[in-house]
Parts: structure tokens; sequence; C-alpha cells
């Protein structure tokens, strides 16, 4: 018996577009924000970079959350170059919008690869969030759609997020675990 499997070297389903990814794989991250009023805005780092999988250019179209909770909204994202290429330091949580954050509102370009030696190093992504109800917020991963050359995408960026009450910190720690042991 004879099989044959389909091979396919250099080619992609994609055509000429670049695909949106992370620099290092899948690494499970989550965070707590503690002392978060109702509908106070809350800017995040994702803890990482997107970029281009090789040179060229696209556009992340949307911001999603993940199996978030019903309090859970994303109000606003930006993109910027990774700050930390050119000595700057990458964003934590900034409580506020985008631009308190220090990020364009409305920057969604991603035209670098993850190779930092050419010219690259990513694109650092800012979220801003807000808990809309009473009780902790969160979202389990964020999903990143992207347009290229007519192609689309979505890149899970595994990155869960709490967002809790008047909580002190060391509790919002305990409410950010019990995201853990829900998925």
């Amino acid at each position: 018996m004879i099989s044959l499997t389909p091979l396919m070297v250099g080619c992609s389903l994609r055509g000429d577009a670049v695909e949106l990814t992370l620099p290092s794989g899948e690494q499970w991250v989550y965070t707590g924000i503690p002392l978060l009023e109702v509908d106070q805005p809350v800017t995040i780092g994702i803890d990482g970079v997107v970029c281009t999988d090789r040179p060229g250019t696209l556009e992340v179209t949307d911001v999603r959350a993940e199996d978030p909770s019903s309090n859970f909204r994303i109000e606003d994202y930006s993109l910027r170059p990774n700050a930390a290429v050119s000595g700057g330091e990458a964003l934590g949580t900034v409580y506020g919008d985008v631009e308190t954050a220090q990020f364009q509102a409305g920057q969604t370009t991603v035209d670098r690869t993850c190779d930092e030696g050419d010219g690259g190093g990513g694109y650092e992504v800012a979220i801003q969030l807000t808990r809309t109800g009473p009780g902790r917020a969160y979202s389990r991963a964020f999903l990143l759609d992207w347009e290229s050359d007519g192609a689309q995408g979505t890149l899970r960026v595994p990155y869960a997020v709490v967002l809790c009450d008047q909580t002190p910190a060391n509790k919002c720690d305990e409410q950010k675990r019990l995201i853990d042991s829900e998925r």
C-alpha cells in the first residue's frame, strides 16, 4: 500500500500575507490588578511583544477577551514599537487610558519582526480595560484579530487578567489564583 501525503515546502495558504505571532510561543501569564473602582480605566501591557513572522506589514483590527466575566470590558487598545529595543521601559499597568500610558491612540500597524537585530523587536500592546460592575472581572486570554494583504487571522495571547474590586493586593492575588483553578 502506498500512502501519498501532500507536502508544502515554502508555501503559505495566505499567499504573501505576513502573520501576527509571539516571539517565543505561548507562555501562560496572569496578573491581578487591585483597588479598581467600577468604570475606572486601567491600561495593561501584555507582558511581551507581538511581531510579524517575516518582513511585511499588518493591521491589528480588534482585541477581544477570551471567556470574560460579564463585568469585564475592553475599551481601547494601541500598539507601539518595543520600547526595550531603544533602552526604554515596557508598559506594565497604568491607572488611566492608553494615552496616559504613553501610547498613541489608534496605532494598529505592526511592521517589525521579532528579531531585534533586524530593525525588529516587535510591538508592545496596550489594552485599556474597565470593571463594569461589582465583584472581580476577568479574561482568561486576549485574542488579537489581524489582517494582511487580504488574509485574516487571530493570535491568542495567553495572558489572563483579574480586575479586583477594593480588595487589598494580597487578596487580589488569591482572586487571580481562582482564574487559574477554573480553567
